[in-house]
Parts: structure tokens; C-alpha cells; sequence
């Protein structure tokens, strides 16, 4: 649907990782401090692309905006994908390994689909180079990458995540816990 009226998100689950406010390079000790559980959707790929992280922050849209559908609203922004990497292998990871996107594939690998030959901007700010922001995928799920705040590529895009209210602050009745007795797993 190129009118983007219709885009495809992939329930990615509860996972315990940090998310930032802000554009920091992240640390160990940010990460670890800073993690949590929340459940989240991403978008099975980039829903624009040719623009750079400023121009999405400009737009509130890589540490946050507020998406409401369905009665349910949202918080729609980057995922964090760590301020640098582990290698320079298809199983790289970024650091701090608890980013979002790491912990998503870690889940599962194909909740991140589409990653081919495409980049996905993410939160974290280089630690090397304060002025880059870290891009993920293209030849791997799991590459990580770093590019210029300002630059726009044609491969490189806006992959948003949804973030669900916590289960115990709903802004209305649309969300419920509820738990599914699997004879001995939930």
C-alpha cells in the first residue's frame, strides 16, 4: 500500500530493553539502568525512505510521538539499536546488546522482515563519532551500521514501533491482560 493508509507491524512481544529520550551515545550503565518490560509492534519495513534522523526528529518520530488507532493510543518512534557494534560479521550485535531491535531478533529473526539491501534508522547516537546515528539491516537482521544525522539515502528509512501503554494504565477499556492457560505454560 504505497499510500501508506495500510502498513504491516509485527507483534514483537514483551521484551526487557531500553529505549531513549534523547540523542546520547549510549552506555553499559544507561542501558542496564534503563531497561524495561513493554510490549511493542514494528513495522515489517521502512515506511519512508531519502530522509535523515534529523529530519525524523524534527518530526518527533525517533524518540516519540503519540499514534492512536483503533481507541488504543500508541507511542510511534525509532527503536534504540545500540551506539556501536560488537564486529564486523552477519552476527554482529549492537552495544549495549540489550537495545531493542538486538532483543526483538534475539525473540525471533523474522519479527524483522524486509532488512534486505535496506536500513532502518534507530535512537542511539555514535560513541565514536557524535554527529552519526546507528542504521540497522541490509546484509544481515543484525548489521549494525552508522551514518551522518543529516544524510538521506535512498536505502536508508523510518521503520517505526509501536509501543503499547502499560496493561495496567490503559487510556480506555480497548486493552485487557489476560492469560491463556497452555497446561503448564502462559
Amino acid at each position: 500500500d504505497t499510500t501508506l493508509h495500510w502498513v504491516p507491524f509485527t507483534y514483537a512481544g514483551t521484551i526487557y530493553a531500553y529505549k531513549l529520550t534523547s540523542a546520547q551515545a549510549t552506555t553499559d550503565e544507561y542501558a542496564n539502568q534503563n531497561k524495561y518490560d513493554h510490549s511493542l509492534f514494528i513495522a515489517d519495513y521502512n515506511v519512508t525512505h531519502s530522509v535523515s534522523w534529523n529530519d525524523l526528529n524534527d518530526q518527533n518520530m525517533i524518540f516519540g510521538k503519540t499514534y492512536t488507532s483503533g481507541d488504543v493510543s500508541y507511542t510511534m518512534r525509532t527503536p534504540s539499536a545500540g551506539s556501536n557494534s560488537t564486529g564486523s560479521n552477519d552476527n554482529m550485535r549492537g552495544t549495549p546488546q540489550n537495545n531493542e531491535w538486538d532483543v526483538i531478533v534475539n525473540n525471533a529473526d523474522e519479527y524483522i522482515k524486509n532488512w534486505s539491501n535496506f536500513r532502518s534508522w534507530g535512537q542511539d547516537t555514535n560513541s565514536s563519532f557524535t554527529s552519526n546515528r546507528a542504521v540497522r539491516g541490509y546484509p544481515s537482521a543484525r548489521n549494525w551500521l552508522n551514518h551522518g544525522a543529516a544524510t538521506r539515502y535512498t536505502n536508508v528509512g523510518f521503520r517505526p514501533v509501536l509501543e503499547l501503554p502499560p496493561p495496567d494504565t490503559p487510556p480506555s477499556d480497548s486493552l485487557k491482560v489476560v492469560t491463556l492457560n497452555l497446561n503448564g505454560g502462559k
